[in-house]
């Protein structure tokens, strides 16, 4: 089962916390931004849950470059 896991980095101020997704392999296929607060990840997450599974792909790709 792919989870979301809550991480925090040491700093000498104070905390950022990020989190990662994993797959059911183990392996970190996505990465967050760093946050300067514990709930504010929780809120992100819970952002990505709730909007994900209607998310539309756009292609940039296929864009003509000038």
């Amino acid at each position: 089962m792919q989870r979301f896991e809550i991480r925090v980095e040491p700093s000498p101020t104070e905390p950022l916390y990020y989190f990662v997704i994993v797959s059911k392999n183990g392996d970190v296929f996505a990465r967050s931004v760093m946050y300067p607060t514990k709930q504010a990840v929780e809120n992100r997450i819970n952002l990505i849950k709730d909007n994900a599974s209607t998310a539309k792909v756009v292609d940039l790709t296929t864009a003509e470059v000038h």
